[in-house]
């Protein structure tokens, strides 16, 4: 890809400083090794030296800021003369090596004020025993809350037009990656960050792509077309059983299928929603709790029926009550609530588009 810069060097190298890399297209930099060998691999976005990444993932520990089935996220001393004081290192796992390595190869192409700025990527294979560890390391600026720890509570102390103020860099951010084809497709409040300074910075690429995968299990934090046995029939066969309840955590967060995957451009995905409306919706899931907290209702159910199997159910007049009791009766309470029922709706092309979004926040933002 033009631009990404890319090096490559043996693990056990004094160090990697002073590697200077070019702007006009890849450049690798190879050795030679045995293939038992460990090595590591740097690669940037346009810009950066591949030194900066390599001091950045060593740099003195500060502490642990979150881990999962993916890996971990520390928080560590960033190089001296970057801007920062401190930067984001996120680890995979061996196990979760290849989808932490996707994940930093989209966010290296992306550039925006509200999405979060990978600034690059080192990948790291290390003999262990009769195999291999394998590492990638992903370098990013450290963020200072997010919005699920700023409105678990609900929006007691924040206005409605601040709340929109927040959703419009929220959605200027999504606007962009639809704009370039792209669907987030884990679009959450604990995705969603704050910097130091309180503006929206959209993070975790992971599932980030051209196309969005089905849950492979009962979620309403997702709408209901990302959940293929919602609308009737029986659950996934993915190789383990799930039920409509016994995957979900109330975090908001579960798997994929692999086996069921849409393309956002082709006819089929425009047909059942599985397109770039299952982010509108998640953007509604995440208003309907800043003013509500983290107790906020799902704006759907599923049921099973003995002869139908599962069948979903429309519960978003739940979510537009519950904001009309909790907001004044205001003229900008009114529009939030409305675009937050239209965000919400059931049928995936009956939703709002990114753009519509974006112009009716800023009515409310005034």
């Amino acid at each position: 890809m033009e631009g990404i810069t890319q090096s490559t060097q043996r693990l056990n190298r004094p160090s990697i400083g002073g590697m200077k890399l070019g702007l006009n297209g890849p450049q690798k930099k190879l050795s030679l090794w045995a293939p038992a060998t460990p090595v590591k691999e740097i690669i940037t976005r346009p810009g950066m030296d591949a030194s900066f990444i390599g001091q950045a993932i060593t740099g003195r520990f500060c502490r642990d800021a979150g881990s999962g089935a993916y890996g971990t996220v520390e928080i560590r001393k960033a190089p001296a003369g970057c801007g920062h004081e401190t930067l984001a290192i996120k680890s995979s796992c061996t196990e979760s090596y290849d989808s932490v390595k996707e994940e930093a190869a989209v966010g290296i192409t992306l550039d925006h004020k509200h999405l979060m700025k990978y600034y690059g990527y080192q990948l790291e294979t290390v003999p262990a025993g009769a195999g291999i560890k394998k590492t990638a390391s992903i370098v990013m600026p450290a963020m200072a809350s997010t919005l699920e720890k700023r409105f678990e509570d609900g929006a007691d102390n924040t206005s409605e037009k601040e709340i929109a103020g927040l959703l419009c860099e929220l959605a200027s951010a999504l606007e962009y990656l639809h704009g370039r084809g792209m669907i987030h497709s884990d679009l959450k409040w604990d995705n969603a960050f704050l910097d130091k300074e309180g503006r929206v910075i959209l993070g975790d690429f992971g599932r980030t792509g051209t196309s969005t995968r089905f849950l492979d299990c009962f979620n309403p934090s997702y709408p209901p077309e990302m959940v293929p046995f919602a609308r009737g029939g029986d659950c996934l066969s993915t190789g383990s059983e799930s039920s409509p309840s016994s995957s979900h955590n109330g975090s908001g967060d579960s798997g994929y299928s692999d086996h069921n995957v849409l393309d956002a451009n082709e006819p089929g995905a425009v047909k059942t929603g599985i397109n770039y409306s299952s982010d509108i919706y998640c953007l509604g899931v995440i208003a309907s709790k800043m003013v509500l907290g983290k107790n906020a209702p799902y704006a759907w159910s599923m049921d099973k029926d003995a002869e139908t199997g599962f069948s979903s159910k429309d519960e978003s007049y739940k979510v537009v009550d519950a904001m009309g009791a909790k907001l004044p009766a205001t003229l900008a309470s009114k529009q939030l609530i409305e675009l937050v029922g239209d965000c919400l709706k059931f049928d995936p092309q009956s939703r709002p588009d990114i753009r519509e979004v974006s112009r009716r926040l800023e009515d409310i933002t005034g």
